[in-house]
């Protein structure tokens, strides 16, 4: 994936050779940054390229297909990339006995942006909820956990309350027309399903 244009990453590699540029290495450890602000403007960058490259996807719809444009949601596993670290390095930033706080409160921010704009866009169905759902307990597990008394574990998820299904009633007409409006389906849980909830066209 090409880095954004007139981005220069903070390894100085030239944009047009792309991102990451070395191999993430244990070695590129928290005297990287000068201070937590260093940090968080490679965030923000990150953030910012995620905005501006969304992921083409092709729908069908009235028997064509559609290309159409669905947002790149930030992880940690793509910030990690893009400063070029290894991604444990953030649980280790943010551990309390930390030498660098100021790391530690910025990792802290960056892990409420991140889990916020996730589970936001899987309640809109902008991502898929199920995914989502998956995306952040696992956040959860090996970023937000650290210290089990800071942050306890999240409850497991039941798939079968996830609203990720298309109701059976709804017709492919009506799918091609919602999807033509370039809005997203209403989704249903499989329990809702079981339970007889009916379908009504918006």
């Amino acid at each position: 994936m090409p880095a954004p244009r007139g981005y220069t990453p903070p390894w100085g590699a030239p944009p047009q050779e792309g991102w990451p540029a070395p191999l993430p290495s244990r070695c590129a450890d928290a005297r990287r940054f000068q201070n937590g602000d260093e940090l968080w403007q490679e965030a923000a960058a990150y953030f910012q390229h995620c905005k501006g490259t969304p992921f083409r996807i092709n729908k069908l719809s009235k028997g064509k297909v559609v290309p159409v444009e669905t947002e790149h949601l930030p992880t940690w596993e793509g910030l990690a990339a893009w400063l070029s670290i290894h991604v444990n390095l953030f649980v280790e930033w943010r551990r309390p006995e930390n030498k660098r706080p100021d790391l530690c409160a910025v990792v802290s921010q960056i892990d409420n942006y991140i889990r916020s704009l996730a589970i936001s866009g899987g309640m809109a169905g902008v991502f898929n909820p199920g995914l989502v759902a998956r995306y952040v307990q696992l956040a959860d597990h090996s970023v937000s956990n650290v210290d089990a008394t800071l942050s306890p574990k999240a409850p497991a998820i039941d798939d079968r309350n996830l609203a990720i299904h298309q109701h059976p009633d709804m017709t492919d007409d009506e799918l091609d027309a919602i999807l033509a409006r370039g809005e997203q389906p209403l989704l249903f849980s499989q329990a809702q399903i079981d339970a007889g909830v009916k379908y009504r066209a918006p």
